[in-house]
């Protein structure tokens, strides 16, 4: 399976985006939407978040489980390394948006993609696995930064399963 086809959806449905990874991103909860049940109960019957929604991408209108989708391009190798070592480790979004989203119970569903867009595996982190150890703050940006004193985070997972029914 590749994400190319919905690549190709969202740069014709959003002409004006132009940052790879806010299309990419997009291209994944598409992706998720069209081949994916929930994990929780089977269905595919998904609610699609509006863009740009904190911490939640869709979520499953029979049992209301929420999904934040992400996307991380890695080669054949690192994913070797990562079903090996059982280790994911990724950018999150800004640090106190994150911790608080534990609260809302949401599970992560990782599409890990290779520079041609083929999807090589798809992690799912169940909300029960996801603490605040989880959440790594990042340094705050600087005072001349464009958005000064955001802080950001890095998201470190070590239970997480595979998705294999989609391939």
């Amino acid at each position: 399976m590749s994400l190319q086809e919905d690549i190709d959806e969202v740069k014709k449905e959003y002409p004006i985006w132009k940052s790879q990874s806010r299309i990419l991103g997009r291209a994944g909860e598409k992706y998720c939407c069209k081949h994916l049940k929930c994990i929780n109960c089977d269905s595919s019957n998904w609610l699609e978040c509006i863009t740009n929604e904190k911490s939640k991408d869709q979520i499953c209108k029979k049992c209301n489980k929420k999904y934040q989708i992400k996307c991380k391009k890695i080669t054949e190798k690192q994913y070797s390394i990562l079903m090996t070592n059982k280790i994911f480790k990724t950018i999150g979004a800004e640090y106190n948006t994150t911790l608080k989203s534990i609260e809302q119970e949401i599970d992560y569903v990782i599409i890990l993609y290779d520079k041609e867009y083929k999807i090589l595996g798809i992690l799912h982190i169940n909300s029960d696995n996801i603490n605040s150890d989880n959440i790594i703050p990042r340094n705050k940006l600087g005072p001349n930064a464009r958005r000064a004193g955001w802080q950001g985070c890095n998201l470190i997972f070590k239970d997480f399963n595979c998705i294999n029914s989609a391939f």
